[in-house]
């Protein structure tokens, strides 16, 4: 994933990032088939430094799964999600 920072004011700033993934599925218990599933993903997000390396980060971030199983799975389902994530960033 790449991320591109296009706003830094004071110790607050906001960014962008894409990015992608390969997932190889080693063991199913529904049949010996392996599964590949690429997955593209963007996402915005803000943080807010603290200090000199830590800061509070809130990023959501938008993916969808490419999966070409016949198999019935959370991902065929639903193949776009939406993950939000808050936390701690400790950067040196």
């Amino acid at each position: 994933r790449l991320n591109w920072q296009f706003l830094e004011t004071g110790r607050f700033s906001m960014y962008v990032g894409a990015g992608g993934m390969l997932e190889k599925c080693v063991s199913a218990k529904f049949g010996s088939k392996s599964v590949d599933e690429p997955k593209v993903a963007g996402a915005v997000g803000a943080q807010y430094r603290l200090g000199n390396y830590v800061g509070l980060y809130f990023e959501p971030e938008v993916s969808h799964y490419f999966t070409e199983t016949t198999l019935r799975t959370s991902r065929t389902d639903s193949s776009l999600s939406l993950t939000l994530r808050l936390g701690v960033r400790l950067s040196f």
